[in-house]
């Protein structure tokens, strides 16, 4: 079953993302790998029309064949990646995601 972090309106419950992500981490000991994981089933899981980026729905090992092989989240992808996330609000939002893991995790 896919397991994603969300919240409510933040002006009702005062709880923003983040504060779950923190409390993901501390309380139930969940390791980056985990929560990298719980944020990419999350954008799979959001309302964004469009196909995914990925070839099947939570495994997120293998892109959609338009953008295998391209480096997650680069600036400048091929022609036919790049048409193809021109066609999917919900692909680009997580090739988005891809590029912000990528320039995080580069830091380290």
């Amino acid at each position: 079953m896919p397991v994603a972090l969300s919240t409510d309106d933040e002006g009702v419950s005062r709880i923003e993302i983040t504060h779950e992500y923190t409390r993901a981490a501390l309380d139930y000991h969940l390791s980056y790998s985990d929560l990298k994981q719980l944020a990419r089933t999350g954008m799979e899981h959001n309302f964004l029309p469009g196909p995914s980026l990925w070839a099947s729905p939570d495994v997120f090992t293998l892109t959609a064949a338009a953008c295998r092989g391209q480096q997650l989240g680069a600036d400048h992808p091929n022609s036919a990646c790049q048409s193809f996330l021109d066609s999917s609000q919900k692909a680009t939002a997580q090739w988005e995601q891809e590029r912000r893991f990528h320039a995080f995790e580069s830091q380290f």
